[in-house]
């Protein structure tokens, strides 16, 4: 059996995941969206800004209205979402 750790934050969001090989810190603004994960284990940080995700200070995708902009290298990738009347992502593509 892993030994495995939890901590929650005072709006009772989990603030810190250990054991088995993972160490993971989150920190959120006041108003409990999540701002920042890191990886305790790897070095590796992400940062989330306004539907832009970061990796280690480096734009990985940003969230549009229609899907996401995948980052390849420099170069980036619009994905769709075709969604149904509740928003829910029903079929993913790309032209």
């Amino acid at each position: 059996m892993v030994d495995q750790s939890l901590s929650y934050n005072q709006p009772n969001l989990p603030a810190t995941v250990s054991g088995g090989g993972i160490g993971l810190a989150y920190l959120y603004d006041a108003t409990g969206a999540k701002l920042r994960k890191a990886n305790t284990v790897s070095g590796t940080i992400v940062d989330y800004v306004d539907g832009i995700q970061y990796t280690n200070s480096t734009i990985d995708f940003i969230q549009t209205e229609v899907g996401k902009a995948q980052n390849n290298g420099g170069t980036y990738t619009y994905i769709y979402n075709l969604t149904d009347h509740l928003r829910n992502v029903r079929y993913v593509f790309d032209i």
